[in-house]
């Protein structure tokens, strides 16, 4: 098989996006927290009130619960289950953006934008999440493009299309997929000069609007009813205006750094971004198909320079849509290039490439719990040998250059899921003791906790804020087991009725992870 042929994106794409699936523990706050929340509505029996630990759960709404429960009830309650639709969305994506491109560019540029998509070790990562991010990114995604295919095409099943994408893309994280596709529709249609009553009418906007609604109202007006409007004000006040107001957890920071994010997410391939954008901007009057997918980056950029609270995952839709100008880019670029028109960049891509290993064995020795495994370093010599290789064909074949540096990047991806991601997950507290937790009938937290315990118990744990009560409850309950997080455990420490079992610091944290038990 060729490696310039759509097989290799296909094949590289499940093997990326499915081995190992589940080979980690959901030790991630918001994994848990969805994994095990679509499981209550599962077990309970109720499709329309989502709950965390048996409390309301007002974060997110529900497509991404009902696909894990539709996972679970194929495959068991696993972690692999969890997160196995977000694996199928991101195939989907990666294969729509090749035949997206080859459409409307040509076949180089198809397979570079997917190939860099694929080279993205970020992009792999949003997709093996038990969140709703992948969701979102293929709703947002997938409707744009089916807004280009319909209006070039003038046929009204592509435009029928966008809108269900956009009515699962509400259903999947809410007003934000509708937003921000329709944003960058307007402005395409007000940069091209094309946005006329007749367009608007080939919209059908009216039938739109049925379609959007038909897909995400009648859940949301359910759960307004079920929880007398709690939900409802959780998750529009608190979760959305209030996280573009105010930072979330101290996810805040300078405007920049929402751009800074796209940058580290999509490495190596965004070290030309300064060289794709002045080729953009160049041909954005005689090439729509660059300017729509440059308007769709920096609609999902600039709508979070204005928001308080900025993630790393919030500008993944952005994605596809970097990686197609790059793609459109290399295609057009790469048949004149020679090493010294790109020297700068492909140097910056290498030199990092060659010293990631001895950055990340810098970082493994001197962090707790990774210290005992600081050897997942070694394995990434790949990206020094990918590095260097890199270096000797770029004198040679610029192409050849990139494509080893891209498949440096996959083999790398693949390494940390297969193999040293579940070598950091053995240190984590959930994998060390999530059998016990599961066996335990009487847990309880104090003050606060690791929300993955909960997915490994068969119950909700109680969460106990004074130490009075907990007492009690201690004296009052046979086995006891008592989970708590913090820095430090002097409270718990200091009761005479329980001794402590075992304390782990959480992984990317500067908490521990404590549990207790019942002292005979």
């Amino acid at each position: 098989m060729k490696i310039n042929s759509l097989g290799f994106i296909i094949i590289a794409a499940i093997i990326l996006l499915f081995v190992r699936l589940g080979g980690t523990s959901v030790f991630q706050v918001a994994e848990a927290r969805n994994s095990q929340c679509a499981y209550e509505m599962m077990t309970t029996g109720d499709m329309i009130t989502p709950t965390f630990n048996g409390i309301l759960r007002t974060d997110k709404p529900a497509l991404e619960y009902y696909a894990m429960i539709a996972a679970y009830k194929l495959f068991g309650k696993d972690e692999g289950s969890a997160r196995f639709f977000s694996g199928v969305c991101g195939l989907i994506v990666i294969i729509s953006t090749f035949f997206f491109v080859r459409k409307h560019a040509t076949t180089s540029a198809a397979w570079w934008s997917a190939f860099i998509l694929l080279s993205s070790m970020h992009t792999i990562v949003q997709f093996r999440l038990a969140t709703p991010d992948p969701y979102l990114i293929l709703c947002h995604v997938l409707s744009l493009y089916c807004f280009i295919e319909g209006f070039t095409s003038r046929q009204f099943k592509w435009y029928a299309l966008m809108y269900i994408l956009l009515g699962l893309g509400i259903f999947a994280k809410g007003p934000v997929a509708l937003a921000l596709p329709g944003l960058t529709m307007v402005l395409y249609l007000l940069f091209t000069k094309q946005f006329t009553l007749k367009n608007i009418v080939r919209l059908q906007p009216w039938f739109g609007v049925l379609l959007i609604a038909l897909f995400c109202v009648p859940w949301y007006y359910l759960v307004h009813v079920r929880t007398g409007g709690a939900w409802t004000r959780g998750f529009f006040f608190e979760h959305n205006v209030g996280r573009f107001d105010e930072p979330v957890d101290n996810h805040g920071g300078l405007f920049i750094i929402t751009f800074l994010f796209v940058i580290l997410g999509m490495f190596p391939f965004s070290a030309f971004f300064i060289r794709v954008g002045k080729y953009v901007w160049q041909n954005r009057k005689t090439n729509h198909f660059l300017l729509f997918n440059f308007i769709a980056f920096w609609v999902v950029v600039g709508f979070y320079f204005f928001s308080s609270t900025r993630l790393l995952n919030y500008t993944t839709p952005a994605y596809p849509f970097f990686a197609i100008m790059i793609g459109c880019w290399l295609a057009d670029r790469l048949p004149v290039f020679s090493f010294k028109n790109i020297k700068p960049e492909l140097l910056i891509i290498c030199i990092l490439t060659m010293i990631l290993p001895l950055g990340i064995y810098t970082w493994a020795v001197n962090t707790e719990p990774v210290d005992n495994v600081s050897w997942i370093a070694f394995p990434l010599l790949v990206f020094t040998v990918g590095g260097i290789a890199a270096l000797v064909y770029a004198r040679q074949n610029i192409s050849k250059a990139l494509r080893v540096i891209g498949c440096t990047y996959m083999v790398a991806t693949l390494l940390v899921f297969a193999w040293l991601f579940p070598a950091l997950d053995s240190q984590t507290p959930m994998e060390k003791h999530k059998q016990f937790i599961g066996a335990a009938d009487n847990v309880v937290a104090y003050q606060n906790f690791n929300d993955a315990f909960v997915y490994y118990t068969k119950h909700p744990i109680p969460l106990i804020t004074d130490i009075d009560s907990l007492a009690a409850y201690i004296n009052t309950h046979n086995n006891a087991v008592v989970i708590s997080k913090s820095k430090q455990f002097k409270t718990l420490d200091s009761l005479p009725s329980i001794k402590l079992y075992s304390k782990d610091m959480d992984l990317f944290s500067v908490s521990y992870s404590a549990i207790y038990i019942k002292s005979k």
